[in-house]
Protein backbone atom coordinates (compact mmCIF):
# COMPACT_ATOMS: atom_id res chain seq x y z
CA UNK A 1 0.00 0.00 0.00
CA UNK A 2 1.08 3.45 -0.68
CA UNK A 3 0.05 6.97 0.73
CA UNK A 4 -1.15 9.75 -1.19
CA UNK A 5 -2.05 13.05 -0.79
CA UNK A 6 -4.95 14.11 -2.76
CA UNK A 7 -7.59 17.18 -2.65
CA UNK A 8 -11.35 15.45 -2.75
CA UNK A 9 -14.09 17.25 -3.48
CA UNK A 10 -16.56 16.92 0.19
CA UNK A 11 -19.95 16.74 -1.67
CA UNK A 12 -18.66 14.07 -4.46
CA UNK A 13 -16.72 11.78 -1.55
CA UNK A 14 -20.66 12.27 0.58
CA UNK A 15 -22.36 11.27 -2.28
CA UNK A 16 -20.03 8.09 -2.97
CA UNK A 17 -19.83 6.82 0.79
CA UNK A 18 -24.37 7.20 0.41
CA UNK A 19 -24.37 5.27 -2.94
CA UNK A 20 -21.35 2.79 -1.68
CA UNK A 21 -22.55 2.53 1.57
CA UNK A 22 -19.07 3.44 2.91
CA UNK A 23 -17.92 4.87 6.38
CA UNK A 24 -14.60 6.22 6.19
CA UNK A 25 -12.62 7.60 3.46
CA UNK A 26 -10.39 4.88 2.85
CA UNK A 27 -13.31 2.16 2.58
CA UNK A 28 -14.97 4.65 -0.01
CA UNK A 29 -11.73 5.37 -2.51
CA UNK A 30 -11.17 1.52 -1.77
CA UNK A 31 -14.59 0.29 -3.31
CA UNK A 32 -14.96 3.06 -5.50
CA UNK A 33 -11.21 1.68 -6.89
CA UNK A 34 -12.81 -1.74 -6.49
CA UNK A 35 -15.81 -0.85 -8.60
CA UNK A 36 -13.75 1.09 -11.60
CA UNK A 37 -11.28 -1.99 -11.44
CA UNK A 38 -13.90 -4.80 -11.91
CA UNK A 39 -14.58 -6.53 -15.46
CA UNK A 40 -17.53 -4.40 -16.22
CA UNK A 41 -16.04 -4.29 -20.00
CA UNK A 42 -16.49 -8.20 -20.44
CA UNK A 43 -20.22 -8.07 -19.25
CA UNK A 44 -20.65 -5.13 -21.87
CA UNK A 45 -19.08 -7.39 -24.34
CA UNK A 46 -21.62 -9.88 -23.51
CA UNK A 47 -24.04 -7.91 -23.54
CA UNK A 48 -23.81 -5.97 -26.77
CA UNK A 49 -22.79 -9.69 -28.63
CA UNK A 50 -26.59 -10.60 -27.28
CA UNK A 51 -27.91 -7.35 -28.34
CA UNK A 52 -26.37 -7.82 -31.79
CA UNK A 53 -28.00 -11.53 -32.09
CA UNK A 54 -31.13 -10.27 -30.53
CA UNK A 55 -31.97 -7.54 -32.35
CA UNK A 56 -33.15 -6.96 -35.98
CA UNK A 57 -31.54 -3.87 -38.05
CA UNK A 58 -33.65 -0.87 -37.96
CA UNK A 59 -34.18 2.11 -40.05
CA UNK A 60 -32.59 5.32 -38.50
CA UNK A 61 -30.63 6.07 -35.54
CA UNK A 62 -30.48 4.20 -32.74
CA UNK A 63 -30.92 0.89 -34.02
CA UNK A 64 -32.46 -2.11 -31.81
CA UNK A 65 -35.61 -2.85 -30.68
CA UNK A 66 -35.97 -2.01 -26.90
CA UNK A 67 -37.17 -5.68 -25.76
CA UNK A 68 -33.33 -6.40 -26.50
CA UNK A 69 -31.61 -3.38 -25.15
CA UNK A 70 -33.07 -3.40 -21.90
CA UNK A 71 -31.99 -7.02 -21.24
CA UNK A 72 -29.01 -6.41 -22.47
CA UNK A 73 -28.34 -3.22 -20.02
CA UNK A 74 -29.69 -5.69 -16.93
CA UNK A 75 -27.20 -8.37 -17.83
CA UNK A 76 -24.79 -5.03 -17.65
CA UNK A 77 -25.79 -4.89 -14.21
CA UNK A 78 -26.31 -7.83 -13.23
CA UNK A 79 -30.24 -7.84 -12.54
CA UNK A 80 -33.35 -10.12 -13.06
CA UNK A 81 -35.34 -9.21 -16.30
CA UNK A 82 -39.13 -9.81 -15.80
CA UNK A 83 -40.90 -10.34 -18.47
CA UNK A 84 -44.29 -11.70 -20.20
CA UNK A 85 -42.25 -12.44 -23.55
CA UNK A 86 -40.56 -15.55 -25.49
CA UNK A 87 -37.87 -13.79 -27.16
CA UNK A 88 -36.63 -13.08 -23.38
CA UNK A 89 -36.12 -16.44 -22.83
CA UNK A 90 -33.72 -17.08 -26.23
CA UNK A 91 -32.16 -14.13 -25.02
CA UNK A 92 -31.18 -15.55 -21.52
CA UNK A 93 -30.28 -19.06 -23.50
CA UNK A 94 -27.42 -17.15 -25.18
CA UNK A 95 -26.75 -14.64 -22.21
CA UNK A 96 -26.86 -17.09 -19.04
CA UNK A 97 -29.30 -13.32 -18.55
CA UNK A 98 -31.54 -14.57 -15.26
CA UNK A 99 -35.52 -14.10 -16.43
CA UNK A 100 -38.63 -14.81 -14.82
CA UNK A 101 -42.04 -15.08 -16.07
CA UNK A 102 -44.02 -12.58 -14.62
CA UNK A 103 -47.02 -14.85 -15.12
CA UNK A 104 -47.08 -18.36 -16.85
CA UNK A 105 -46.64 -18.13 -20.32
CA UNK A 106 -49.79 -18.00 -22.10
CA UNK A 107 -51.87 -17.35 -19.20
CA UNK A 108 -53.24 -13.86 -20.20
CA UNK A 109 -53.15 -11.59 -23.82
Amino acid sequence: MTKHLVDIDDDVLGAARAELGTATLKETVDEALRLAASPRGEHVSRALDALAVTSPPTAGAGGGSPISSSPSAAEVEGLTVLHYDQDLDKIAKLTGQACQWVVPAGSID
